[in-house]
């Protein structure tokens, strides 16, 4: 049975196994598996980011709209890199895990980025490191490696710039962090990953936070993260 509507009326538990809500404010579709409501966007596989799972670290240049499915992050323009908009959940326990988001986007001016990053704490002053796109120092397609000493400053270029050549419908990040060493990668659908960058884990700082990252500086946009997950 296909049912079609907006994201706030998903229907909940008791489907018929196979039911399928196709939401018509949002590219989201759900699959009811028999128990829970499987989601997928422009027909992939997808965890869809709850925004009151996050810690709002810090969000003051940021407007959050969860009314279209997901989080539509909307981000002014900022004039330095002294303003690091940051959403943070824990980081598991042991073992390696994988930090991956998706999402589409819209930007206006010609530096910054926005990606999934690594954080020392859930506190303003902790100290972040992000994979961000586009490249922070001239409106091109590119990847970049960026640090802060806290989310009011200190910003440093860590690697790159990196150029993937893109096509698909969603922009897919990932860190991966096996408890030795951090790894960077981009995917063109979320299960085939290339990787940019690795560098020893603790070199730039000791993961205990993990997350979305927005560096604003000459940079504005509309983010819509329509995928988050840790796993391992």
């Amino acid at each position: 049975m296909l049912v079609i509507g907006p994201r706030a009326s998903l229907p909940g538990t008791g489907q018929a196994s196979g039911a399928i809500y196709k939401c018509s404010d949002c590219p989201y579709e759900f699959v009811w598996n028999g128990s829970t409501w499987t989601c997928f966007c422009y027909g992939f596989p997808v965890t869809e980011p709850i925004l009151t799972s996050f810690t709002q670290v810090n969000v003051d240049a940021s407007t959050l709209d969860t009314t279209h499915g997901g989080i539509i992050q909307t981000v002014t323009q900022g004039s330095s890199s002294n303003d690091v908009q940051v959403l943070t959940q824990p980081i598991p326990g042991s073992g390696t895990y994988y930090v991956d988001a998706a999402c589409t986007f819209s930007t206006f001016g010609s530096n910054g980025g926005f990606g999934v990053g690594i954080m020392a704490g859930a506190l303003t002053s902790s100290a972040i490191e992000s994979a961000v796109f586009p490249w922070a120092a001239g409106d091109q397609g590119a990847w970049e490696l960026l640090s802060w000493a806290s989310t009011s400053g200190g910003a440093s270029v860590q690697a790159g710039p990196f150029y993937p050549i893109y096509a698909s419908p969603l922009f897919w990040f990932r860190v991966e962090d096996d408890r030795t060493n951090l790894y960077y990668s981009v995917s063109p659908n979320g299960w085939t990953w290339h990787q940019y960058y690795q560098h020893a884990r603790t070199s730039i700082l000791t993961p205990a936070d993990c997350g979305l990252v927005f560096n604003r500086f000459s940079l504005g946009a509309i983010v819509h993260w329509l995928h988050f997950s840790i796993h391992t």
